[in-house]
């Protein structure tokens, strides 16, 4: 065996040569890296499904957010009313007729001025309590509806405000007799899923069909913006 570089023999199987020192290992075979496809398949799908599941999260994260600042809806007032004028006129046309036939009953039967006098009086105290009895309705009772709750005051001297979320209503309905439906009057009812006013009677409300109507609207927009299930009866 001789030195390739300055041509001297040397020991077989020598690494280096003893007299100019160059190495006398053959080259080692460079090896090109090259890409196995099997690998590069996988990568490519691990890569796919890395996209996927961050586009999912984004659009995730995208819909929390819209259904928070959906949630977070600004509160609008939608009615606002109390014991109309108009609720009274039954009672006013009643206490007349009383008032009347009491009239023509002392005409009748020629009352003295004694019986003129405690019929007149009696009649003042009916018309006087009448009086009062609308004064506290039509001052102390007030009624606010906006797109997330249904809220009553009442009291004159002390007020106590009673608030039911429109989401927890489950009934609305309302009530007219003959004369009501005539001045455009009447009583609504409202049943709540409430523990502590689970029935709130509203009397007195002028276009009553229309507020009613306005209530159960609330009630279910708000349930539908919430993603609850509506019946639909």
């Amino acid at each position: 065996m001789h030195c390739s570089h300055c041509g001297r023999e040397v020991v077989e199987d020598a690494a280096f040569c003893h007299r100019c020192g160059v190495s006398l290992s053959p080259a080692e075979d460079v090896k090109i890296a090259t890409s196995d496809p099997l690998e590069d398949t996988i990568a490519s799908r691990a890569h796919a499904d890395m996209e996927t599941v961050e586009t999912k999260r984004d659009d995730l994260l995208g819909r929390r957010s819209a259904g928070r600042d959906n949630i977070r809806e600004e509160e609008r007032l939608l009615w606002e009313g109390g014991h109309s004028v108009a609720a009274t006129w039954p009672y006013v046309i009643a206490l007349g007729a009383m008032t009347a036939l009491l009239l023509v009953g002392l005409i009748a039967t020629s009352a003295s001025a004694t019986a003129w006098g405690y019929a007149l009086l009696l009649a003042l105290v009916v018309w006087v309590a009448a009086l009062l009895r609308f004064l506290y309705w039509r001052w102390s009772v007030h009624y606010l509806l906006t797109t997330q709750r249904l809220i009553h005051k009442v009291g004159l001297l002390r007020r106590v405000t009673h608030r039911i979320d429109v989401i927890t209503i489950d009934d609305v309905a309302f009530e007219q007799s003959l004369v009501q439906r005539f001045l455009g009057v009447g009583k609504i009812r409202v049943l709540a899923e409430e523990r502590d006013n689970p029935q709130l009677v509203m009397t007195g409300i002028k276009n009553v069909a229309e507020v009613a109507n306005l209530i159960d609207n609330a009630r279910r927009y708000e349930r539908q913006r919430r993603g609850l299930h509506i019946e639909t009866v």
